[in-house]
């Protein structure tokens, strides 16, 4: 897992920083289920520290945008994994 290609990096890191975005607009404008699939470490970190999301100080951000593109990259990698396959 520690040597995976370029690209896949390139894909988690993009939906880890675009996705939480996607999903909070897509929960309010759509569906709140597609909302809360694709803002999940967002509302996880909200649930877990008891803030709302828009209360939020800017480490809090930093934090959610980390743990976004770590799972993001981790969803990208396993799905090339089942595809490559």
């Amino acid at each position: 897992m520690f040597f995976m290609k370029k690209r896949i990096y390139v894909l988690g890191v993009s939906l880890g920083i675009i996705m939480p975005y996607i999903g909070i607009f897509a929960g309010l404008q759509v569906s709140p289920v597609l909302g809360n699939v694709l803002a999940f470490p967002a509302i996880t970190l909200s649930y877990v520290t008891g803030t709302p999301i828009g209360m939020w100080h800017p480490a809090m951000w930093i934090l959610a945008t980390i743990l976004s593109i770590i799972l993001w990259t981790i969803i990208v990698f396993v799905v090339d994994k089942l595809v490559t396959k």
